[in-house]
C-alpha cells in the first residue's frame, strides 16, 4: 500500500478527480435482462423499509488514469451476494443496472450547472418515483463548490423541474461531507437563502448527509465549508478546532472511530428536529474509511496493514449495528420506529485500495476483499437473524494524542475570499 505525503490535503482532491473523470453524459448501459424493480413502498409519503433496502454501496463510475476501470455492477460476478438493496454511482441514468432488483439512486452534479435537461428528462420519465439527490458535497470547493445561496437557487430549479415531470419523485439534499458544526452552519445558511429567494421554506423529501470523518482546515482534509458568509475565516477555523472533545481536526485513526460517527449522526438528527424536519427520512449516501490501513494504524510499531484492516472491519460492524438499532423518541423518524437513519451507503465497491480504503472489491482482480466479505457476512447474518453469532472484529481507536494544527495568527483579516483561497 503506497503511503503519500500530504494525505490530509489529497484525500478530498483525489475523490474530486474521480467524479470529474466520470462521463458528463448520462450513463446508459445496454440492458442485458429484464428486472423487476423492488423499492421501498411509498404510502402517504411514508417510506416503508425492508432490511435489504437499508444497505447500500457506492460504485465509482470511472477513475483517473485507469482506462479499463471496472465501473459496472456486472463487472463483479458475485456482487449480488453482498446483499445490498440500493446503490449510487454519483450520476444519473436512463437505464441503470438493477441486478436482483436493487434500487438505483439518481444524482445531479451541481458543480457544472445547469445540467443537460433534455438528457435528464429522459431519466426522469424512465424512472418514475425515483430518489434524486441534488448535488454531491456542495459544501466542498473541489466537489460541488456551491455557496449556500448558490445551492439554494440550484436546489429550487432542480426540485421544481423534476417534480414538474414526475410528482412522485423524491428529492434529497446533497450530502455535506459530515454534519460537523461548521457544515450544519452551511446548511442553515442554505435554508435561509432559499426562504429569502423564494419566500417559503425549502421543500425537502429526504435529508441526506455523508459521514466522512475528516479534519477541517484552510488547506487540508475536507477544508472549511465553501462560501460561509456569517463567519470569518478565523471564526470558522476556531470552531473547527473546538468541535467536541477532540475537535474536528481529526487524527488519522479517528477516520475509523464509530463513536465519532454516532455523535455526528445524532447531531444531524437533533439539527433536523430543531428545525421542524424530524418527520423526514435521513439517509447517508456515503460513508466509510478513506485513509489507508497503514495510516489509521500508525500508532502501532508493526503489523499496521492487518491491524488497520481490522479497524476498518470493526468500524463497519459497529456502525452497521448502530444504524440498524439506534432510535430516539425525541429526534428519530416517527414513521420508522424513531430510527435515526433510514438508509446508508458504504464507500465503495471499486475504488483502488491504495487511494481510498474500504473497497469491497479489488478493481484489478475483481475479487472480493476482506471488507467485501465482512459486508456480505454482516448483511447475511442480519437477514437470518443471527447477528449475535457473527464473528466480531476487535479493534480500538487510539486515545491520543490528537494531532492539531495551530490556530491562525491573531488578527487574521476577515477575508472575503472563499475556498479554494486565491494564491493557494
Amino acid at each position: 500500500m503506497r503511503q503519500r505525503s500530504h494525505m490530509m490535503m489529497s484525500v478530498v482532491l483525489l475523490f474530486a478527480a474521480l467524479l470529474i473523470a466520470a462521463p458528463a453524459a448520462l450513463a446508459e448501459p445496454a440492458p442485458t435482462a429484464t428486472y423487476t424493480l423492488r423499492v421501498p413502498v411509498v404510502t402517504r409519503n411514508i417510506r416503508m423499509y425492508t432490511l435489504a433496502s437499508r444497505f447500500g454501496v457506492g460504485l465509482a463510475p470511472a477513475y483517473p488514469g485507469i482506462a479499463s476501470f471496472p465501473s459496472r455492477l456486472r463487472d463483479f460476478e458475485d456482487i449480488t451476494t453482498l446483499g445490498f438493496g440500493w446503490y449510487s454511482n454519483w450520476a444519473a441514468s436512463v437505464t441503470p443496472e438493477r441486478p436482483g432488483g436493487v434500487h438505483y439512486v439518481q444524482l445531479l452534479n451541481t458543480r457544472s450547472w445547469p445540467p443537460n435537461w433534455q438528457a435528464i428528462d429522459h431519466a426522469i420519465r424512465a424512472n418514475r418515483g425515483a430518489l434524486w439527490i441534488i448535488g454531491n458535497e456542495p459544501d466542498i470547493a473541489s466537489q460541488g463548490g456551491n455557496t449556500p445561496s448558490e445551492y439554494a437557487a440550484i436546489y429550487h430549479e432542480a426540485y421544481t423541474h423534476i417534480k414538474g415531470l414526475d410528482p412522485r419523485a423524491q428529492i434529497a439534499t446533497g450530502g455535506v461531507v459530515m454534519p460537523s458544526p461548521l457544515r450544519l452552519r452551511w446548511l442553515d445558511e442554505a435554508l435561509a437563502a432559499y426562504e429569502a429567494q423564494h419566500g417559503t421554506k425549502m421543500p425537502v423529501d429526504v435529508w441526506n448527509i455523508h459521514v466522512q470523518i475528516l479534519p477541517e482546515g484552510l488547506s487540508y482534509g475536507c477544508f472549511l465549508p465553501y462560501g460561509l458568509s456569517t463567519l470569518s475565516l478565523d471564526e470558522q477555523y476556531r470552531m473547527a478546532l473546538n468541535h467536541g472533545d477532540t475537535g474536528s481536526n481529526y487524527y488519522y485513526a479517528y477516520n475509523a472511530d464509530p463513536g465519532i460517527f454516532e455523535q455526528l449522526v445524532r447531531a444531524m438528527r437533533t439539527w433536523m428536529a430543531e428545525r421542524g424536519e424530524r418527520d423526514k427520512p435521513l439517509i447517508i449516501s456515503e460513508y466509510g474509511v478513506l485513509f489507508p490501513s497503514t495510516f489509521i494504524a500508525n500508532h502501532l510499531q508493526e503489523g499496521q496493514q492487518e491491524a488497520g484492516d481490522q479497524m476498518v472491519i470493526a468500524f463497519m460492524q459497529k456502525t452497521f449495528d448502530f444504524l440498524l438499532t439506534a432510535t430516539d423518541a425525541a429526534t428519530g423518524y416517527p414513521a420508522d420506529g424513531n430510527r435515526l437513519v433510514q438508509q446508508w451507503l458504504w464507500f465503495s465497491v471499486n475504488v483502488p485500495l491504495n487511494e481510498f480504503n474500504g473497497s469491497l472489491y479489488d478493481y484489478e482482480t475483481r475479487q472480493m476483499t476482506v471488507f467485501g466479505s465482512a459486508y456480505r457476512d454482516y448483511v447475511a447474518a442480519a437477514r437470518a437473524g443471527t447477528l449475535s453469532a457473527l464473528p466480531r472484529m476487535s479493534a480500538t481507536v487510539p486515545s491520543g494524542p490528537v494531532e492539531r494544527l495551530p490556530l491562525p495568527p491573531s488578527g487574521l483579516p476577515d477575508l472575503t475570499l472563499r475556498p479554494p483561497y486565491a494564491g493557494q
